[in-house]
């Protein structure tokens, strides 16, 4: 009688009698390992010896032959980041391939990578593409990209780059390396769970970023700190735009603050309202408008007699859809990335019936909007530590303010960590008296705007002009290799641009 079972290699013990002992099955799959990757066998057996439910984790796939049992097949699974996991080996010996034994093993994987809370996996493969497509598995950029680096070199010296880089991360790379590898990605899940932290704990994350920057600053002014309590969540893919609206929406639906709508002075009296539900893009649908490639197809509907109803549609069949499906049906994304601020401000309204703003970035505008309770979503260019930098738009990425910290004028105090005060937003009412203080009482021109984004659960603290430089410099992206974003050519419904996004209840300023 024969069968096959998976099982976790750490799990395996070597004082069980009736089934393979853990010694015997990682001799088997080093020898295993070493048909197909050639190289250093105590790397291999390092890296063997490393698995745990925390990950790295080494499966076997056993195969039983009365009371004999043999590794005919290994996996290993590696953690990438907070939530995803990288495949770095899926092997089934080849007297035993044809007998979905790999299908097997894979969601044997992917059962595991659930148990660990990751949301998406990643893997690199020469020749084996189009069995992990059938899995579910896409195109996706590298886990180490060279970026537009890897133009400067030569195949040969980016694969013994990339064979470095495999080397430290436990994926056995063979001296045989096709220089065609297809990068793949699978997703587990839409969305990572939020957190809501203490904000306490917040506060004291802030004031840490703050002296920091204040230090750099030299400055010894009073500084008045306002924070909106929202939830943190982590991105899955390139999803940092359809992250931020499951955060907003939680927001809103979490908060107490009846939100009012900012008076409309200044920049802000410029702002364009998008439409009620069900009336396209309503009011940006004129001769001065100029749709993008993400926004193009909104318009389109919003301008067809025939459809007049088509967002209505939209809006009902996305109660029952995920995000990222929801952006896919209405022709505003491919892979996640949000690349137009009035895609993501419909969308908004589709999925989550919110009411959107887009309005004129300017300092009044988001101090007068985080005031009222109201968060502001602006795209910027980040750097490695995702603080504000100008590289013409490669590097977009969405940020969520949420807070900001003020100098009062005229105003001196030698201890940086006690002139930090926090304001109390426990009702939007409280908050009104800092808006008319603004202009008078409160250096604007020093604005530090404090928000977050799907790539940390720290709250990033970093100056407006930062900011508002970073977003002015988004020109265009060159994408993530083969991997079928959906980018207009010039990123000019970005630029100069922010989105406040509030609740069904509040009116809208146009």
């Amino acid at each position: 009688m024969s069968s096959f079972r998976v099982v976790p290699l750490h799990c395996l013990s070597d004082d069980d009698s009736e089934n393979i002992t853990a010694c015997d099955a990682v001799l088997q799959a080093l020898d295993l390992l070493e048909t197909h990757w050639p190289g250093s066998r105590s790397t291999k057996l390092a890296c063997l010896q490393q698995s745990s439910d925390a990950l790295p984790s080494t499966l076997v796939l056993l195969h039983r032959v009365e009371s004999c049992e043999m590794v005919v097949g290994h996996g290993r699974l590696a953690r990438v980041d907070n939530n995803g996991g990288l495949i770095t080996s899926l092997i089934v010996a080849k007297e035993f391939r044809g007998k979905q034994l790999g299908q097997q093993l894979m969601e044997a994987l992917e059962k595991t990578a659930r148990v660990c809370q990751l949301s998406m996996l990643l893997l690199s493969t020469p020749d084996a593409e189009g069995f992990y497509r059938r899995l579910g598995f896409s195109t996706a950029a590298p886990v180490a990209s060279l970026g537009a680096n890897a133009g400067r070199l030569s195949s040969e010296a980016v694969n013994s780059l990339e064979d470095m880089l495999a080397r430290r991360g436990g994926v056995f790379a063979s001296s045989s390396r096709v220089s065609t590898s297809v990068w793949l990605s699978k997703r587990l899940a839409d969305e990572s769970p939020s957190v809501w932290l203490p904000p306490a704990d917040i506060q004291n994350q802030v004031r840490d970023e703050l002296i920091a920057t204040l230090s750099d600053m030299g400055t010894n002014r009073l500084w008045n700190v306002m924070l909106l309590n929202c939830p943190f969540k982590m991105q899955i893919g390139y999803s940092c735009g359809l992250t931020m609206l499951s955060v907003i929406q939680e927001y809103l639906q979490n908060s107490s603050v009846h939100h009012s709508p900012p008076t409309a002075t200044g920049e802000q009296a410029d702002a364009k309202a998008v439409a009620p539900l069900g009336c396209g893009l309503g009011g940006i649908c004129d001769d001065n408008f100029t749709p993008c490639l993400c926004c193009e197809t909104l318009v389109a509907h919003a301008l067809d007699p025939c459809c007049p109803d088509n967002c209505c549609v939209w809006s009902q069949q996305m109660q029952s859809l995920q995000s990222l499906t929801s952006a896919r049906l209405i022709g505003v994304s491919k892979e996640g990335e949000m690349f137009c601020i009035y895609a993501m401000a419909k969308l908004a309204q589709l999925k989550y019936h919110l009411k959107s703003t887009i309005f004129p970035l300017s300092r009044e505008a988001v101090v007068s909007y985080l005031n009222q309770g109201v968060g502001v979503c602006v795209a910027y260019d980040k750097d490695s530590n995702h603080r504000p930098c100008q590289v013409g738009g490669n590097r977009a990425h969405w940020m969520y303010i949420t807070g900001y910290a003020l100098p009062q004028k005229d105003t001196t105090d030698t201890d940086i960590a006690s002139a930090i005060q926090f304001l109390d937003q426990s009702c939007s009412r409280s908050n009104r008296a800092v808006s008319g203080q603004s202009k008078t009482a409160l250096d604007l021109d020093s604005l530090i705007v404090i928000g977050q984004h799907g790539m940390s659960r720290r709250p990033l603290v970093t100056s407006f002009t930062s900011l508002e430089l970073s977003n002015l410099n988004l020109r265009s992206h060159c994408g993530k290799g083969s991997v079928p974003f959906l980018i207009p050519p010039d990123l000019i419904h970005l630029r100069g641009m922010a989105l406040a996004l509030m609740s069904p209840l509040t009116s809208v300023v146009r």
